[in-house]
């Protein structure tokens, strides 16, 4: 861009020093105006490929930006589905593990209301003996206490008969 800019001031520079020869009847001498025209337009034909030079560079760099800019596009998009696919697969891995977890635990609460029922089966069965037993004891403490009441009759007797021959 700066190269233009000097190329225009180096034209606007030689048009305001430019000095046409002139003839001695009737104002310039037309070779030479013809000649530094064919000048001016050289040097504007110079400054047209040198701009025409800046233009195709610039359009090399936007390309080349522009190729840069899709392969970090590319690029990112890679990385963002590495991301995502090793996302999806530790989530399934932590679903998965979740899954044993809770599946254990399921297991554990069954096996632990088996046993409360097994126990309490048991207690039951037990509670069971127990009345029976306690039948059997106030049955047979009962009799024991009817027999213990006998016998200290026939003690109360014995005794009596004893003191009433000792008289």
């Amino acid at each position: 861009m700066e190269l233009s800019i000097i190329g225009q001031e180096a034209i606007a520079a030689y048009l305001r020093q430019m000095k046409f020869k002139k003839r001695t009847f009737g104002g310039v001498d037309e070779d030479d105006a013809l000649d530094k025209i064919e000048h001016i337009t050289g040097m504007y034909r110079d400054l047209a490929e040198e701009l025409q030079g800046q233009v195709e560079e610039m359009q090399q760099d936007i390309q080349r930006q522009e190729a840069e800019r899709a392969e970090l596009i590319a690029r990112a998009r890679r990385e963002a589905e590495k991301i995502i696919m090793q996302a999806k697969v530790w989530a399934e891995q932590k679903e998965h593990e979740t899954d044993r977890q809770l599946a254990g635990r399921r297991a554990e609460i069954e096996q632990l209301a088996k046993q409360r029922r097994d126990m309490e089966t048991e207690m039951n069965n037990l509670l069971l003996q127990m009345k029976a037993t306690i039948r059997l004891i106030s049955g047979d403490l009962g009799q024991m206490l009817r027999l213990a009441g006998g016998v200290e009759r026939k003690m109360d007797d014995g005794r009596t008969g004893n003191d009433a021959g000792n008289v």
